[in-house]
Order: structure tokens, then sequence, then C-alpha cells
């Protein structure tokens, strides 16, 4: 294989292409070492997460900063919280205020633990596709590209191995929070997720395993990267050398307090449940608002375009309006006519637009 191969099977790519760089690199790469293209993969995927190894320090540190002042944020995010709802500004910016400088002076901030995911998804993304389209067109050397059981790479995994590896340690790394968000206090909305993920991840593995081996081997090696780099970065001399701080441990909670235990798979199956049906019941009820004002604005059309009961100087014009017949050529309003007229108009104009605004 050459470098300039992928171009003339119709692999080119413009200057915004991620994907198409990545398969230069792995191109490169297969070329310059002569590797098989299943050691490829596995060489390019540790060279882009070596690149990206001091982003995850980085991230580490801020969530062992994070976690050291919960507290005081949990208690100025709450004030922050009840200020917002009672309208109270000046309150809320001060609580906003003091907030940012409990972060500033503790050197984190929680949006810089949302890099590392924001960094990794189109990176996991960019090498989806690149090997994806590289297997589908197929690129040659990739249908002899494989190892052990399977050797061709642009097929699937015949015997299921790679389909129900990369999605056990895809779990993993969800669970030992290996993907960067470990350092985070769990919420009970991402237990619920987790659950979720859990159920996803088993009946993901039959359309996972039509996806080609080079795909499943990529995805399988990556997690396992993943692993063996959070495993890594929990040795205490590792962390004293990248100067990653040590947790602070949790204070033991008050007595008599209630431990709330982690939701099970019928928790979770629950409170999806009552969310949906809740959101369902909001729904009516937004629509029923709404096509009774709808109704509403278009009795008031009617009743404003119906005529107002007529007055002694309006039935004398009308009566005398009647009596009149016009010669030809000549107009029949006068300025009385006209005046009720506009004020009809006026009435129905407003009618409609109270309609409007219902209807909006």
């Amino acid at each position: 294989m050459q470098l300039g191969d992928l171009k003339l099977l119709g692999l080119d790519h413009s200057i915004l292409n991620p994907a198409g760089y990545i398969r230069d690199l792995m191109t490169f790469a297969h070329v310059e070492t002569g590797l098989p293209w299943w050691a490829t993969i596995m060489l390019v995927t540790i060279f882009l997460r070596a690149a990206i190894f001091p982003l995850v320090v980085r991230v580490q540190k801020n969530n062992v900063r994070m976690q050291a002042i919960q507290p005081q944020s949990k208690a100025l995010m709450d004030g922050l919280k009840e200020a917002n709802t009672a309208g109270d500004k000046a309150k809320a910016q001060a609580y906003g205020h003091e907030l940012t400088k409990l972060w500033r002076d503790n050197d984190c901030n929680p949006w810089k633990s949302m890099v590392l995911p924001l960094v990794q998804m189109p990176l996991f993304m960019s090498f989806f596709f690149a090997i994806r389209k590289m297997a589908y067109l197929p690129v040659p050397q990739l249908k002899e590209g494989g190892i052990g059981w399977v050797t061709d790479l642009t097929m699937p995994d015949p015997f299921y191995i790679l389909p129900i590896t990369s999605m056990a340690l895809t779990l993993a790394v969800l669970e030992v929070g290996a993907d960067g968000t470990g350092g985070a206090a769990k919420t009970r909305q991402m237990m619920h997720f987790t659950n979720v993920f859990r159920v996803a991840a088993v009946f993901a593995i039959p359309f996972v395993g039509k996806m080609p081996a080079a795909l499943l081997f990529y995805w399988t090696f990556s997690n396992f990267i993943t692993l063996c780099q959070a495993f890594f970065l929990k040795q205490q001399p590792v962390r004293r050398l990248l100067g990653i701080p040590q947790p602070t441990p949790a204070p033991p909670p008050p007595k008599g307090t209630i431990i709330e235990k982690d939701p099970t798979m019928m928790d979770t199956w629950r409170a999806a449940r009552d969310y949906f049906t809740s959101t369902h019941k909001d729904a009516l009820d937004r629509a029923k608002r709404h096509q009774a004002g709808s109704r509403g604005g278009f009795r008031d059309v009617i009743r404003e375009a119906a005529p107002a009961p007529p007055t002694t100087a309006t039935a004398a014009v009308s009566d005398a309006a009647i009596n009149v017949t016009p010669k030809a050529g000549r107009k029949t309003s006068s300025p009385i006519i006209d005046a009720v007229a506009e004020e009809r108009a006026k009435r129905v104009a407003a009618a409609r637009e109270r309609r409007n605004r219902n209807a909006q």
C-alpha cells in the first residue's frame, strides 16, 4: 500500500474533515512501519490517547478541587436558586459573585470538567467514521489485516467476541468513572442513567455485532486503554508525580441521617414512567388551554362583529338610509353612517387581535 492509494480509491477529503486526517494518519503509520492493519489501529489509538493525556491530568486535578469545595458550592448554588425563584436579582447576583470567587480562589471550575468529554467524543466519532468508510469501501488491505479468529477486518466478527467485549468494556468505563467523571459526585439522575445504559448495552450487542471487525477492534482497544489509564492515575506515586491532589475524604453523615440507597432497575423504570406520564399530562393541559383560548377568541370576534342594539340616533339614521333612494352616480353614505361603520370595524379588529394573542 502507498500513501496516495486512499485518494485513488476515492477517499479524498476536504480541509475540514477530521475523519479524513485520521485515515491519512493510519495510512502513514501502516506504510512507514509495515505493521498489519490491526496493529496499525492500535498504534494510532495509543498515539492519539497519549496526545490528550495532559488534558486528562488537568481534568483530574480540577475534579479533586471541585470535590473539596462541594459543601460550600452546594450552599451557594442553593441560595442562588432560591433567589432566582423569588425574583431577587440583587441577591442572585451576590450569590453568583460569591460562587465565582470560590471557584477562582480554589483554581477550579465545573466547566473545566466538561472539556475532556467535549474532546474525546469528536475524536471517537472521527475515528469511528474514518474506519467505517475504509471498511465499507473496502480498502483491499483490510481484508487480510486481521488477527486470530478475525482475519477480514471488513466483515463482522462471526463469534460475537468483539461485540460482547466492546460493550462490556464500555460499561466498565462508565461504572468506574474512567471517562473523566470519576471525581464528580454522582447524582440520582446519573445513577438512573447508569441503569439505563446497563440495559442498553445488552440490547445493543446484536446491532453492534453487524459492524465491521475493524470498528469493534478499535472500540475494544480504546476502552481497554481508558481503563488502564484510570488504574494508572489512581496510584499514589503517579498522582504525586503528576501533581494531582489527594481527594478529601467525605465527612461522615450526621447521626440519624437516612442514607439513600442506589436506585435499582425497578426504581429507574418507575422514575422513567412517572417522567413520561407527567410530561404527557403537561402537554395535554397546554393543548387544552390553547384550544380553549382559541375558541374564546373566536366567540369574541363573533360577538364584536354582531351589530350593536340600535340607539335612537342610529335607528333614525338607519331609517333615513332605508327611505332614501339614491340617484345614479351619487354616494348613499353620510358622515354619521361612516362613523358607525368605522366604529364597528374597530371592534372587529380589536376582537381579532385578542384572538391572535390567545392563540400565541
